[in-house]
Formats: C-alpha cells, sequence, structure tokens
C-alpha cells in the first residue's frame, strides 16, 4: 500500500492552487496495467474537481444551482443591496419566456425573484438579453451582444459593470462603455413592469 498522498502544486486558469493528490491502493492480485489505469483517471478526475474548488475559493465566488438551468454568483459593491445576484438563464428557467420580439420574465418565481433586489442582474441566453435592477422597481436592458466583436454569453457582473470576458470591455449599468476595447455602448431594450411581471421588448 502506498502512503495516503502528498501536497503537489496546480497550476488552473492561470491560478496556482495547492491539492492533495491521493495515492491508489494497490492490491495484491490484480491487473497492473488495470490498477494503472484506474488510477491516472482517478488522480485525472481529482485534479479536476480540487482545482476548480480552489479557484472559486480564491476568487470569492458562490455558485447555486450549477447543475440545471442556472447559474448564479454572489456581487457586491456600492450600488449592491445585501443578496444581489448575478445569474444567467434562459428559456428553460422558471419565470422565463422568451419569444420572437419579447422576453417576460415573472420575478414572482424563486428562480428570478432576486432581481427584485438592487444591483441583482442577469444574463439570458437565447435572447442576448442583459437586465439589471438599477433601484427599487426599475430594470433596465441591454443587448449581450459585445460592441467590440459580437460575444453575447461571456459575461460577468460586480461593482456596477458588466464585464466581457471574451477581451474584457466593460460597461455600466446604463450599457454606457467605461473601459475598452469596446468604443460603442450597449443598444438598450424597452422595459415594461406591472406587478412581478417585466416585459422586456426585442423586437
Amino acid at each position: 500500500m502506498h502512503g495516503l498522498g502528498y501536497q503537489q502544486p496546480i497550476e488552473y486558469a492561470g491560478f496556482l492552487c495547492e491539492v492533495i493528490i491521493i495515492n491508489e491502493i494497490n492490491f495484491t492480485g490484480m491487473n497492473e496495467e488495470m490498477t494503472a489505469t484506474k488510477e491516472s483517471e482517478s488522480r485525472r478526475q481529482f485534479l479536476r474537481t480540487a482545482g476548480s474548488t480552489a479557484l472559486f475559493a480564491t476568487l470569492g465566488i458562490g455558485f447555486y444551482g450549477c447543475g440545471s438551468d442556472t447559474v448564479t454568483a454572489d456581487i457586491s459593491g456600492d450600488d449592491a443591496a445585501p443578496g444581489a445576484r448575478f445569474s444567467t438563464v434562459n428559456a428553460n428557467t422558471e419565470g422565463v419566456t422568451i419569444s420572437s420580439g419579447s422576453v417576460v420574465l415573472d420575478l414572482s418565481t424563486d428562480a428570478l425573484q432576486f432581481l427584485n433586489t438592487q444591483g441583482s442582474a442577469i444574463l439570458i441566453t437565447g435572447a442576448n438579453v442583459l437586465a439589471v435592477n438599477v433601484g427599487g422597481q426599475n430594470i433596465r436592458a441591454f443587448t449581450s451582444v459585445c460592441t467590440h466583436q459580437g460575444c453575447s454569453i461571456q459575461w460577468t457582473f460586480g461593482e456596477g459593470q458588466f464585464t466581457c470576458t471574451c477581451h474584457g470591455s466593460r460597461f455600466d449599468t446604463g450599457g454606457a462603455v467605461t473601459r475598452g476595447p469596446a468604443t460603442r455602448n450597449l443598444a438598450e431594450y424597452s422595459v415594461s413592469r406591472g406587478e412581478n411581471i417585466v416585459t422586456i421588448t426585442i423586437g
């Protein structure tokens, strides 16, 4: 039997992470080639999992619902109220209805009620829409097609800034460019609201 394990640094997405490499137990009489193959696969899977966990811990990002239709991260900033979040949603998400000319959001649903919180924002894939609560009942919406080179789904949000992670362009909650390489603002969509129903006109 090998020792329990040893520490080894790995590089994951540009971050140096310290992980524990766990040795597999080799039992006498088992096929050595099969054991080596399983050990290699197990170690690779462990490194991927441990590396991802270490990366997210380093960045201080909390994720929720990663296995379904939404990916949500807590956010902070001067403009964000406690509980503010940024979430990626789509047509399969509860409370999201996408048609050819509009997107309708039901903010009474569990999946979307956080958007009632100032500083919360969402990316609606399938409709290429970014929406943000800029205070109270006021929701603003913009195209998620970056004006630099057209990336549409690689977005983060925090400190009151939308960031296109394709090339690092940033836009404020009014859609205005705050950092290049983009030079043009995001196109804004008309938004209407009645109680918990938000309608974004995109057509």
